[in-house]
This record gives structure tokens, C-alpha cells and sequence, in this order.
């Protein structure tokens, strides 16, 4: 009986089991299936797993991704032709472009991409060659966007758009429309050619025939250059109901005569200090690319919105402070640093006897054609070599004898009280001195026996040389002994 009992419990207890395993399995199923995945797609992928070994087309790439999943758009392929006419990205998922080239989006006609909250895009060119719109609307968080329409709005804001250039050339329609109390643009370039077009317009959003304020509007700006036809800042709020529409903005580059401000005192502009409205920026043909002197060079500053990189995928910050901008301008590769030190060498004198004219003259001396055919005992000719480019200074130590005292040689009076002392030479400095530019290898120059204007006395003297290059690295002395003859 007892032993009966048992046996029906240990069943129980394995049924049990049982149970547990195979929820576990079922739910490991389902956490896998729900896994992040890294989509591929390619302008002719048709493959149905969207594997790096199998990508699949745009289309099925974007619309059947799910949230966590990263959609990687390869750029090297050509551009993506024929899309749909709207392509939404699904929230939790990331559309990012790789490879060398920009992947360039074509749609059949006017064109939408829409990132809701949580979706984000980056490296993309939504631009158009021919006639047509592309309308980017941002819920979400996008970057290092092109974005080119020729129809209506180029973009329609209301999350975070940065280091994107953002371009409208309908009249008289906007590059950007920006509406929301977290709508953010952070170093983006807009431009708007139209005819009466804004670059950059806000809008509050009233109700009730206009007696109820259903929505405010601050956006903000922060390194961004706008150019409108019309306008460049344009902003419309209903100060009747209080329902305003405010310009937040900080280190951008706008005019203020094109900054456009209506609706009853609704719509206003807070000046956050650093921006630029009465210079122009220097921009390629492209319109978004910065030209060497640009004033928007290293005129940002590092926002809480800012990018690791530009548009171009380069870093940003690579002067003192960020550009304004979607372009970050490189700046000039620096020369490498020189830190060897030139070496002077060979300095020799020919004759090193020789008898200065009475006449004064500089130091070099300039030789006529018969005293190159015939050597001159008026002056000598130096010759030196140097290791590379460098100005040498040249001065001149007379040698004279004095007197020993210890390790000391006495000279002058102090000489003459020690006449039994042993005798010793001395080079004592010449005042004055000069310099010869000399480059690297064999120079020659011809010297005339004086120094700052001074004949040199008869006796034995050294001349010694201390070269410098462009960098201001010293070199070491070098030098050679010479005689002035007695008259």
C-alpha cells in the first residue's frame, strides 16, 4: 500500500516536470524569435532571410523588421530605384547606410520616410535628380541625412535632426518644419531657394476656432546655418490664446533681417548667445560643404544633441570647438615638426692669411669677376658645408697671450704682474658679429675682414659658426682659425 502511494507521486511529480520543461522550451522559442537581428538589404537583393549572405531589398528590409532590429543600407551597390512611395520605419529599429559611397534613395514620385518616436536613421542621400518631392518626417532621431525636394516641405520635424543638410527649391515652401516642445536641430545646414521660401519655419497649434491652444512650440537650434529666399527663421504663434511658438536658438548662423515673427505676439526668438546674423557663410556649390575661411569654422560648441560626426561621417570637433553646420572643415595638415638640429661643418679659410683693405666695408664682401680669376690676400674666401637649410652666426674670437694662474689664463695688467708665470692663449670675442643663409650641402661667401664696421687688428684670430634652422633648432659651434697680416 505504501509502496503504491509512492509510485503515484514520483508520476506526479514527472508530469510536473514535464509541464515545466516544456513551457521553458516554448518560452526560449519565443525570446528568440523576439532576438535583436541585423538586417542587410542591396538595390537587387531579393533574398528572403535579409542575411549578410542573402540581403534582401529595401522595401522587405524596413517593413518587416522588427523592434531592436539594425536595417544595414549598403551604399556601394548604386542607387535604390523605384521605391515605394513612402517607407515607414518601424519604432525600435535603426536604418543605417554603410559603405564608402552614401546610399542614395530614388522614389517613383514624391517620396515619404517616416521615423516615429523610437525609430532612428543615419547616412542616407534622399536626394532627387529630376523633378520630384522627398518629405522626411522625424519622430524619432535622425542623422547625417540628405535630404533634396523640389516639391513642398523637405522635412518635417518634431524629434532630432543632426549634421544633415536639409534643401527645398518649391515656392514658396520651407526646407524644415519643425513643431513641438522636443523638436531639436543640431548642426544641420537648411536652405530654401523658392521664391518667398523659409528656411526653417514653427508653428503653434490652436483649436476651438482659435479660442484654446492645443499645442505650444520651442525648438531647438544650436550650430545650424539657414538660408531662406524669403526667410532664413520664420515662426507663427496665436498670442491670443497664449499659444506660442518659440525659437530657441544658440551658435547658428542666420540673418536677422530674414527672421519673420507673426501671429499677435505669439512667436519669438531667444537669443542663447554665439550666433552669427550679419556674415555670410563660405559654402561649396553643393551648398553644405564649408570653404577655407568660412566664419562658421570653429564657431560652435558641443550641445547635448551633438553628433560623433559630421555628414560626412568625419569626426566632429576636429578644430577647437565645433563647426557650424552640417560639415565639419578639416583643418590644414600641420607640418611635420622638426626637431633635428642642422650640423655645420668644414669651415675653412682660403688663403687664411690675408690683409683687409683700408677701405670699410661688410662683412661678406662681394667679389668682382678679377677677383675670381685671381685670389685676393684683401680678403678670404669662406667655405662651410651644412646638413640641411639654416642661417649661420658668425663670430669672430682674436687669439691673445696672457699669463696662467691656476686653470686661468690672465690677460692685461693682471698678465703683466705674473711675468714669471708660464705663459697661455686665449680667443677673447670680437664685438659684434653677422650672418650668412646658408642651404644644405657646400657654401662659400667671401669674407672682408671686419666685424659690425670694425677692421680687424693684425694677429691670429678663430672665427666660429652656430647654425639655425626654420624650426629654431640650434646646431652645435664649428669653426676655423685665421690670420690678418701686418702691413
Amino acid at each position: 500500500m505504501f509502496r503504491q502511494r509512492c509510485e503515484r507521486r514520483r508520476a506526479a511529480v514527472g508530469r510536473g516536470l514535464a509541464g515545466l520543461a516544456t513551457i521553458a522550451l516554448v518560452f526560449g522559442l519565443t525570446a528568440a524569435s523576439a532576438a535583436a537581428q541585423d538586417r542587410y538589404v542591396t538595390p537587387s537583393g531579393l533574398g528572403a532571410l535579409c542575411a549578410q549572405f542573402s540581403p534582401c531589398s529595401l522595401d522587405a528590409g524596413i517593413n518587416e523588421a522588427v523592434s531592436g532590429d539594425t536595417v544595414f543600407v549598403a551604399g556601394d551597390q548604386g542607387a535604390y530605384l523605384g521605391e515605394s512611395a513612402s517607407l515607414t520605419v518601424p519604432p525600435g529599429v535603426n536604418l543605417i547606410g554603410v559603405g564608402a559611397q552614401v546610399p542614395r534613395i530614388v522614389f517613383v514620385s514624391t517620396g515619404y520616410l517616416s521615423l516615429p518616436q523610437g525609430a532612428s536613421a543615419t547616412g542616407l542621400d534622399l536626394s532627387r535628380a529630376t523633378g520630384g518631392g522627398v518629405v522626411v518626417f522625424v519622430s524619432g532621431t535622425a542623422s547625417r541625412l540628405r535630404v533634396e525636394s523640389q516639391v513642398g516641405v523637405a522635412a518635417q520635424v518634431i524629434g532630432l535632426l543632426r549634421d544633415s543638410f536639409v534643401h527645398a527649391t518649391a515656392a514658396p515652401y520651407q526646407a524644415i518644419s519643425a513643431r513641438g516642445e522636443v523638436a531639436e536641430l543640431h548642426n544641420v545646414t537648411a536652405v530654401a531657394d523658392g521664391a518667398g521660401a523659409r528656411a526653417i519655419h514653427i508653428s503653434s497649434k490652436s483649436g476651438g476656432g482659435g479660442t484654446i491652444c492645443e499645442e505650444e512650440t520651442s525648438v531647438e537650434l544650436r550650430n545650424v546655418i539657414a538660408r531662406g529666399a524669403g526667410s532664413d527663421l520664420s515662426a507663427f504663434g496665436d498670442g491670443l490664446v497664449e499659444c506660442t511658438a518659440t525659437f530657441n536658438v544658440g551658435h547658428s548662423n542666420y540673418r536677422s533681417s530674414a527672421v519673420s515673427l507673426n501671429g499677435s505676439g505669439g512667436a519669438a526668438l531667444l537669443d542663447q548667445g554665439g550666433n552669427q546674423t550679419g556674415v555670410e557663410p563660405l559654402l561649396a556649390p553643393d551648398r553644405f560643404h564649408q570653404l577655407a575661411g568660412s566664419p562658421t569654422i570653429d564657431a560652435g560648441f558641443v550641445s547635448l544633441g551633438s553628433g560623433p560626426t559630421d555628414i560626412d561621417g568625419e569626426p566632429r570637433s576636429q578644430g577647437s570647438v565645433p563647426d557650424i553646420g552640417a560639415d565639419e572643415f578639416p583643418p590644414p595638415p600641420q607640418p611635420p615638426t622638426d626637431t633635428s638640429a642642422p650640423v655645420g661643418s668644414r669651415l675653412r679659410f682660403t688663403p687664411r692669411l690675408f690683409r683687409p683693405k683700408r677701405k670699410r666695408g661688410p662683412s661678406i664682401a662681394a667679389a668682382s669677376a678679377k677677383k675670381r680669376r685671381k685670389r685676393s690676400r684683401r680678403t678670404s674666401r669662406v667655405s662651410y658645408r651644412l646638413s640641411e637649410d639654416a642661417r649661420v652666426r658668425f663670430t669672430v674670437r682674436r687669439r691673445r697671450i696672457g699669463r696662467r694662474k691656476g686653470k686661468r689664463c690672465l690677460l692685461g695688467k693682471r698678465a703683466r704682474r705674473r711675468r714669471k708665470a708660464k705663459k697661455c692663449k686665449r680667443f677673447v670675442r670680437v664685438r659684434g658679429a653677422f650672418t650668412h643663409t646658408g642651404s644644405q650641402g657646400a657654401n662659400r661667401f667671401r669674407f672682408s675682414g671686419y666685424v659690425r664696421g670694425r677692421r680687424l687688428r693684425p694677429g691670429a684670430y678663430r672665427m666660429v659658426g652656430v647654425p639655425t634652422d626654420a624650426a629654431g633648432n640650434h646646431g652645435h659651434r664649428f669653426g676655423a682659425s685665421f690670420v690678418i697680416a701686418r702691413r
